[in-house]
This record gives C-alpha cells, structure tokens and sequence, in this order.
C-alpha cells in the first residue's frame, strides 16, 4: 500500500469496542466469552495476525468496560508488531469515533521503532488536523531517541508547515542531548515560526537538564536571540 497518498477517514470491518459505534450484549455473554478464551496480556503477545483480527471481532459483542478498552489497547498494540499501518488504521478510526487516541499513539509508536519514515508519511496525511498533530508529535518523539539525525532530515519533506514545526519541536530534546550548543544552531536554517518553536524547546529541555549551562550559553547571545527566547 502508498502510504505517501492521504489517508482516508474510512469505515472498517472491525469496530473499536470503545467508540461510540461499538456493539454490546449482555454481561453473562462477555463472562461467558472470557471464560473461554484467555484474555490476559502475555496471551494476547503471542497472537497470530488472523487470531487478532477473531478476537477484535469477539471483543466488540463486550459490555463497555475498563477491562474491554484495555484488552482492545493489547490487542491493537500485538497487531502493531505485526501489521502496523493497518492497526494504525484501524486505531485512527476507532479515535474518530470517540475512542481514546492513546491507543493510535502506542501503535504508532510501535510502528516507528520498526520503520519511522512510513509511519511518518502516513502521519502527515492523516485527515484529521488534530490526531494529525498528535501522530507526528508521537512519531517524531520516538524516532528521535532512536536516530535523531534521520529525524531531522526528514522534517524538511513533511506537509503542511505546521507538521514541520511539531515535528521539529518533538526531535529537538533527544537530538539535542549530547551537545546543547551545537544543537542550538540546526535550527537557524529552518522558516521563522518553526526556527522559533524548535529554538525554545531545545533551550527548554537544556534549561530542565543543565539550567546554569543554558543560562550560560543565553547571556553569550545577542539581544534579539535572548529576547526571542526568553
């Protein structure tokens, strides 16, 4: 699949048990569910694809409920491991309709961590602005402490402008860390807003981390950069 092109906010077979669209029955029937197959996490860890999807259809006839929403979260998260665009998918929908975006963000996290650039690029085409955000923020965030160099590179190819200054401001602590100063000029080259956004989260992060070294370093600039970031 092209996950270059825009994603579509599109209906699927499986429905998330948490969303407003999610089914219920009865409580002996959840009861009687449970009671013949095991539920746990460690369980669910060792799932096959097509016996994630059974049981994702098996969790949506549940009564609502904590333990649902939280078996539904292990489910999408073993389903990442596995096929991480169409949990993605799958969690971005439930999220549309109502379901707590955490769950998307855990996929996409666990999506990064085996291949950031399409998990990035499907997160910049996501139709909603606001899980949008959240997605290249998440995205972003975990590529970062993985390969921060990689990370920023790729800022520069996200759409719109806006992606590009959230993505910038999540990868600059962990690309900062090892060298604050040095880290103070990449953002120099970027578009002002974005250049603005980046500048004060790594000053921040440098401030949490070493707030006399910061303190230092913003003294040393010239009046227009301390008055932009203080």
């Amino acid at each position: 699949t092209d996950s270059s092109t825009e994603t579509p906010e599109p209906s699927s077979l499986l429905v998330s048990s948490n969303s407003a669209k999610g089914f219920s029955h009865s409580s002996a029937s959840t009861n009687s569910a449970k009671k013949e197959t095991k539920w746990d996490e460690k369980t669910i860890r060792t799932l096959s694809l097509s016996e994630i999807r059974s049981r994702l259809t098996q969790l949506s006839t549940w009564t609502p409920s904590p333990l649902a929403d939280q078996t539904e979260r292990w489910l999408v998260q073993r389903w990442a491991a596995l096929e991480p665009q169409a949990a993605c998918q799958y969690a971005y929908t439930a999220a549309l309709q109502g379901a707590e975006e955490s769950m998307l963000m855990e996929a996409l996290a666990i999506w990064t961590k085996a291949d950031p650039a399409a998990a990035a690029r499907w997160a910049g085409n996501l139709g909603s602005p606001s899980l949008r955000d959240s997605s290249i923020r998440t995205v972003y965030s975990t590529w970062a402490k993985i390969d921060s160099t990689a990370a920023a590179k790729s800022i520069s190819s996200l759409r719109p402008a806006s992606a590009r200054g959230i993505a910038s401001a999540a990868t600059a602590p962990p690309h900062a860390g090892k060298n604050f100063a040095t880290a103070m000029q990449w953002p120099r080259a970027l578009p002002g807003p974005v250049r603005e956004k980046t500048l004060d989260a790594i000053l921040g992060e440098w401030t949490r981390r070493d707030p006399a070294g910061a303190a230092g370093w913003l003294i040393q600039q010239p009046g227009d950069v301390q008055w932009a970031l203080i």
